[in-house]
């Protein structure tokens, strides 16, 4: 439930900002997890990894900011996985994000965008 929270929360802020890095973004070889970036008027304030399909998420740390890059870092105890992310904006819709640690690899992500469908009530 409190994922679920965090997600509405997540996407309502949307509405209201736009910036660069803000959305939903996917790597379309790894389609597992989407990542969710919010921005503010003062940068990037959040990076949290969505999994839908297993209802798991991974709050990511920031910690450095400036104005087309910004980098973060997880660490998960239960495995000791440690990994820095460097990202960076290709362009409107393309994300160059490089990960640093016990995973070394530049992927690059899209922005996501959802099916225009309509929904069944």
């Amino acid at each position: 439930m409190k994922k679920i929270l965090l997600l509405t929360i997540l996407f309502s802020a949307f509405t209201f900002a736009q910036g660069k890095f803000q959305g939903w973004w996917h790597n379309p070889e790894q389609e597992d997890y989407i990542t969710i970036i919010e921005e503010t008027d003062f940068g990037v304030i959040s990076v949290v990894n969505f999994d839908p399909f297993e209802d798991h998420y991974i709050q990511e740390q920031i910690v450095e900011r400036s104005k087309n890059t910004f980098t973060t870092h997880i660490h998960r105890p239960e495995n000791g996985w440690t990994v820095t992310i460097e990202y960076k904006l290709k362009s409107k819709n393309r994300l160059i994000c490089k990960f640093t640690g016990d995973y070394n690899e530049t992927l690059i992500y899209k922005r996501y965008k959802f099916p225009k469908q309509k929904l069944k009530t």
